[in-house]
């Protein structure tokens, strides 16, 4: 199982070429709304509704003030109709046809609910191209409306969901793939539009050089606003994305020129390092050293790259005040308690003297374990979290006492129903 760090969406047409074009737009928040690509001569700022601010926060480098929380409502949005290629139309029947096209961004959230969350949306009305990409259940859907087929005729064959669960709080990268082409010499086509997740890839649409695919119109609506966290939808059930978001990156591949290369379709990374925990500690809560620690193992864990260690001084750690909170494990990430907080190396640890407590206690009342340890009195863990940690593939987790989860609730066999302590995955 890989779980990544950053989820990047990115509307990507482009087949297996070699080189990378310039990004036509991106939007990479480094304490501003400005597009920075290269690709364009009109550069398109992202304008805020009057009713909100945004809130800028670290990436997933953590590099301050270079991602955005829309958790405030923050809406954005611009135009993207001054720049032909995100026309995209089909071009001359007779003759040889190709178009792709990318739409980027990284993503971290939490949030698992029904409601369908707008994170990008351009669509002006129900007969125009457009689409709606939400995140809804933890997962992303795309809803796209295409001009397709002999008459181009507005078709909803975009739509989709990836069945990769992104609601862990951790970075992600998204790829959306749209692509058009046509051969002139044996009048086949091929139509693809398909999901990427950290590199994982779900097809909505996969024809290859086939007499049964179809020439394919407008997926991106030029008249309409392309806009970040809507809630101006034409299904009025949809609500508004309010977690992080960072790197939006739009681009516009060809055939004759290349593709992006494959770390498009990945996180972001660093170095692998040791990250330092102590919930008392006072300095810049970055995990470079024990003085500067993160004080939320959450933190240190959502913020961890592949072969990191994250080392953690005694006290007692909540995963979150939700009951369906929970310290999500990364692959490959080595997690160790016992610390007093000046220790440097793994043998100067002391794990029995320095309780280093990951607890599902959200309120800090739970009264005591009485009898034989099975029953408690009162009923102060009904509010506990369902799971405390959640484990998934090479993972190590050593020094730690873990206790007070509540996996109470009814259903099918999930971390709510069991696995109070360590739920694997």
């Amino acid at each position: 199982m890989k779980k990544k760090l950053l989820f990047t969406l990115c509307l990507m047409i482009a087949a297996n070429l070699s080189a990378q074009r310039p990004i036509l737009h991106q939007w990479s928040f480094e304490n501003n709304l400005n597009d920075t690509g290269t690709g364009t001569n009109t550069p398109l700022q992202l304008v805020q509704n009057s009713a909100s601010s945004v809130t800028y926060v670290n990436d997933v480098l953590g590099n301050a003030n270079s991602a955005i929380s829309l958790s405030n409502g923050a809406i954005l949005g611009t135009h993207l109709n001054s720049n032909p290629p995100q026309f995209m139309s089909v071009g001359a029947p007779d003759g040889n046809t190709y178009y792709s096209y990318l739409l980027g961004f990284d993503i971290k959230t939490g949030t698992n609910d029904s409601q369908d969350r707008i994170i990008f949306s351009n669509q002006r009305n129900s007969t125009t191209a457009g689409f709606y990409l939400y995140l809804i259940d933890g997962k992303i859907r795309l809803e796209a409306d295409v001009e397709y087929g002999n008459v181009l005729a507005l078709q909803s064959i975009g739509h989709g969901t990836h069945p990769t669960q992104i609601d862990d709080n951790f970075w992600h990268r998204v790829v959306i793939q749209v692509q058009y082409s046509r051969v002139a010499s044996t009048g086949k086509y091929s139509n693809v539009i398909r999901i990427y997740i950290d590199g994982s890839v779900h097809n909505i649409l996969n024809l290859q050089n086939t007499s049964s695919a179809q020439k394919m119109g407008r997926f991106i609506e030029p008249e309409s606003r392309f806009v970040v966290a809507s809630t101006n939808a034409l299904d009025l059930n949809f609500f508004q994305y309010q977690d992080t978001i960072d790197n939006i990156e739009i681009l516009n591949p060809d055939a004759s020129t290349g593709t992006v290369s494959s770390d498009f379709y990945q996180v972001n990374s660093r170095p692998a390092t040791t990250l330092y925990v102590n919930e008392n500690a006072t300095g810049l809560n970055n995990g470079s050293s024990w003085t500067d620690a993160y004080t939320s193992l959450a933190t240190a864990l959502g913020n961890s790259v592949m072969g990191d260690e994250i080392w953690v001084a005694k006290g007692s750690y909540s995963p979150g005040p939700n009951r369906t909170n929970r310290f999500n494990l990364k692959d490959n990430v080595k997690i160790y308690g016992g610390f007093i907080g000046t220790e440097t190396s793994l043998s100067e640890r002391d794990f029995i003297t320095n309780k280093t407590i990951l607890t599902g206690d959200v309120n800090g009342d739970d009264s005591q374990i009485i009898g034989d340890g099975l029953s408690f009195s009162g009923g102060t863990r009904s509010d506990n979290n369902y799971t405390v940690v959640s484990a998934g593939e090479n993972n190590i987790i050593d020094g730690f006492t873990i206790r007070d989860g509540q996996s109470n609730d009814t259903g099918s066999l999930s971390n709510l129903t069991s696995g109070a302590a360590i739920y694997a995955t």
